[in-house]
């Protein structure tokens, strides 16, 4: 006796198809990254390389990928200018305690 039968395994698959449409819902975003996590973890990563922890190209490919997210996220839409300020404070070389970072911090 198989474990599943046909239409549970046919509901299945399609519910996992849905999570998979280029156009899916909110939902999907429970996949990717959101702005605030990566913005948390480039303050982190700003300290860890202060401590010799993380390389400065560690840092600046998150920052770049920052910057996409942000540019992309929806819930930053349209650009305004606390936007533009807040993807002008994301450096490649973001200085832990620096006026950027303080600035991504408050």
């Amino acid at each position: 006796m198989p474990l599943v039968d046909k239409k549970d395994a046919e509901l299945a698959s399609a519910r996992i198809a849905d999570f998979l449409q280029p156009r899916a819902p909110w939902q999907r975003r429970l996949w990717s990254l959101g702005s605030l996590l990566v913005l948390g973890e480039l303050l982190e990563a700003a300290q860890m390389r202060d401590k010799g922890v993380l390389s400065g190209d560690a840092l600046k490919y998150l920052a770049g990928e920052l910057k996409d997210i942000v540019a992309k996220d929806p819930a930053l839409s349209p650009p305004t200018p606390r936007r533009s300020h807040l993807i002008r404070c994301i450096q490649p070389d973001l200085a832990a305690g620096g006026i950027e970072w303080r600035a991504l911090l408050g």
